[in-house]
């Protein structure tokens, strides 16, 4: 019983600084954003079947596109544009790298056939 007690007040000690910085929330909606188009870019790549070399490509156009989307919208006002960035870093780094397996697989299938 003890134990469960201070596993509690370690949890309650630890969410206790969340309140302090609670007037900042809209920021993590981009936060989770990235981080579930991530997971979902991720699985996606692990689940399709090409070579690793195209799927390492992929993974390069992704990041590129992550790293360049962060760049460019870095010197905005967050809260007067945050529609907007949210649009782009969802969509802009999925997007490319779709269009880069598209074009793959167009590459691909001229080659074959």
């Amino acid at each position: 019983m003890a134990d469960r007690k201070g596993n509690l007040l370690l949890l309650l000690l630890l969410l206790l600084p969340l309140g302090a910085f609670a007037h900042g929330e809209e920021i993590l909606e981009t936060v989770f954003l990235q981080i579930s188009s991530f997971f979902l870019f991720l699985v996606t790549v692990l689940l399709i079947r090409i070579s690793y070399a195209k799927k390492a490509l992929l993974v390069t156009i992704y990041l590129l596109a992550t790293f360049l989307v962060w760049r460019l919208t870095d010197e905005w006002p967050y809260y007067d544009t945050r529609r907007l960035i949210n649009v782009l870093v969802g969509a802009v780094p999925l997007g490319s790298t779709l269009v880069a397996y598209g074009l793959l697989m167009v590459i691909q299938k001229a080659k074959e056939g």
